[in-house]
């Protein structure tokens, strides 16, 4: 059984919740994945070398989870959240953002690209993440890692790009 405060569970379903909700784009399914996510950190009580690796578990889980969800042709069906709704994704405490970059529309362009490039710029930027930690997350060579952050950031580029040219 797991003897994590409070405080610490609550951390730890927050990144998932927002890792979820980045992926499945929807708030009801984010919060199924967030919780069987913290179900089975509960049940297996696992134990690691450092917070980090905890976390890229965390994330390990909640994006296998999110794609069972993404794999259900149900869901293929389903509407995505509205774009006023993104800025609270990764806010901490609900009211005042953590980073800048949800303000300017990069979040937005974020969540346009495929997964795989979102996935990179996520753990990059948002969770600060090695390359090499987010490697050993996301099941990548490093090589592709490097490859997929520079595609993002041009398609990122291209949609910024293309939004300032619309204002």
């Amino acid at each position: 059984r797991c003897m994590c405060s409070e405080k610490h569970l609550q951390e730890l379903s927050d990144k998932a919740y927002r890792y979820a909700l980045l992926v499945v784009k929807n708030r009801d399914d984010a919060l199924d994945v967030m919780q069987e996510t913290m179900y089975r950190y509960i049940v297996k009580n696992p134990e690691f070398a450092d917070e980090k690796a905890e976390s890229a578990w965390i994330y390990k889980v909640a994006s296998n989870l999110s794609r069972n969800v993404l794999m259900n042709s149900w869901y293929r069906k389903r509407t995505d959240i509205p774009d006023d709704a993104w800025e609270k994704i990764f806010r901490k405490d609900g009211t005042e953002s953590e980073r800048e970059w949800e303000d300017n529309g990069i979040l937005k362009a974020v969540h346009h690209l495929p997964k795989k490039y979102s996935d990179v710029i996520y753990f990059y930027y948002y969770e600060g993440y090695s390359a090499d930690e987010s490697c050993a997350v996301l099941g990548i060579r490093e090589g592709t890692f490097y490859t997929r952050l520079a595609r993002a950031r041009r398609m990122l580029r291209s949609k910024l790009d293309q939004s300032d040219i619309e204002k």
